[in-house]
C-alpha cells in the first residue's frame, strides 16, 4: 500500500505537465544521426568518471565538447575494460558449436553476476543509443548513464580480480592504481562538495545565474512567454512554466500570454561548425552576446509561424 501511495505525487505531477503542455514529460524530438555520435559521448562520460571531473555541459552534449583528457580517459578505459572482460570469457566460457558452456572450475556466482551485469548495461547502452537517434535527444551523460554505474563497478571489480589473481606483481600494481585513484576521487569530491556548497553548480551556480544574458532575461514582462533551444537551462533562469522549444509552436500558439520571446543559446555541432537550425528567421535580435540572443517575437496574438517559414 505504501508503494502505491508513493506514485501519487509523481502522477500529480504528470498531470500538472499534461495540463500545462499537453504531454506528460515534455515533447521530444530525435537527435538523428548515427548511432556512432552518442556512443562517442558515453565514452567522454565515462572518462569525466575515471578524472573524477564531472563535465558540466549542456543538455545537447557530443563528442566535441568533452575535454581532450576526458576523451583519452574514456577510450583507455573502454580498451582496458573490453580486454579484460574477453579474458572472463576466456578464463570461464568455453564456446562450442551450439552452446555456450560454463567452466566447472569457477565460481558459478560470480559468472551469474557477470553475465547479469554485463547483460544490463549493453542493453541499457543500446537502448539509450537507439533513443537518442530516433526517440529523444538526450545525450549519454552522467544523467542518462549513471544507471549502469555499479553493474561497471562490479564488471571491472570482477575482471581485475579474475585477471591478476595469481599475478603478485600485477596485484601491487593494481593495489597502488587503485589508492591513486581512490585519493584522486575524494580530493575531487571535497572539492567540489566545499564550491558547490559555496556557490551552487552548473545552472544554480552564482556566475551562470548572473551572466548578462541570463540578467536580461529577468528584466521581461511576467506575463511575456519565453521560448528557447534549450528550455531546461533557460527554465533554471525564468523559473516560469512553461519554457517552450521550437518544436512546441501549437502549444507557444494557444499559451496566453502578452509578448513572445525566444533565447537562442550558441551551440556547436559534432563536427564544431555552429548550429543555426531551426533558428527564428526574420525576428528582432533585442540582446546578443558570446552565449546567444534573444530575439523578439512580438505579441502574443501574432501567428507564431511566421519566424519558422516551411
Amino acid at each position: 500500500m505504501g508503494f502505491a501511495i508513493s506514485f501519487l505525487p509523481c502522477w500529480l505531477w504528470l498531470i500538472r505537465n499534461r495540463r500545462i503542455d499537453g504531454t506528460f514529460t515534455g515533447a521530444r524530438a530525435p537527435g538523428g544521426g548515427s548511432l556512432i555520435d552518442p556512443l562517442k559521448t558515453l565514452t567522454g562520460t565515462l572518462g569525466t568518471w575515471v578524472l573524477a571531473k564531472p563535465f558540466e555541459g549542456g543538455i545537447y552534449m557530443s563528442w566535441s565538447d568533452y575535454p581532450a583528457s576526458a576523451k583519452f580517459a574514456g577510450t583507455s578505459f573502454l580498451i582496458i575494460f573490453v580486454g579484460l572482460l574477453i579474458i572472463i570469457a576466456a578464463k570461464n566460457f568455453k564456446i562450442t558449436r551450439f552452446k555456450i558452456i560454463v567452466r566447472a572450475n569457477h565460481d558459478k556466482q560470480n559468472t551469474d553476476v557477470v553475465v547479469l551485469s554485463a547483460t544490463i548495461s549493453l542493453l541499457y547502452i543500446c537502448f539509450s543509443a537507439y533513443r537518442f537517434v530516433h526517440w529523444e535527444l538526450g545525450p549519454l551523460d552522467n544523467r542518462m548513464i549513471i544507471p549502469i554505474y555499479v553493474p561497471i563497478i562490479i564488471l571491472v571489480a570482477i575482471a581485475v580480480e579474475r585477471s591478476v589473481t595469481s599475478q603478485k606483481q600485477f596485484r601491487l600494481i593494481i593495489g597502488a592504481g587503485f589508492i591513486a585513484l581512490f585519493g584522486l576521487h575524494l580530493t575531487s569530491v571535497t572539492k567540489d562538495a566545499l564550491v558547490f556548497g559555496h556557490d551552487g553548480r552548473h545552472w544554480s551556480g552564482k556566475g551562470f545565474q548572473e551572466l548578462p544574458i541570463h540578467e536580461f532575461v529577468k528584466t521581461l514582462p511576467a506575463r511575456s512567454l519565453i521560448l528557447s533551444n534549450q528550455p531546461q537551462q533557460l527554465f533554471s533562469i525564468s523559473k516560469r512554466p512553461p519554457v517552450f522549444n521550437q518544436y512546441q509552436l501549437d502549444a507557444a500558439q494557444k499559451r496566453r500570454c502578452s509578448h513572445r520571446y525566444f533565447v537562442w543559446y550558441n551551440t556547436l555541432y559534432h563536427d564544431g561548425t555552429p548550429n543555426i537550425e531551426s533558428m527564428p528567421q526574420g525576428a528582432t535580435p533585442i540582446f546578443t552576446d558570446s552565449w546567444g540572443t534573444i530575439f523578439d517575437l512580438g505579441a502574443c496574438r501574432d501567428d507564431i509561424n511566421f519566424y519558422w517559414p516551411e
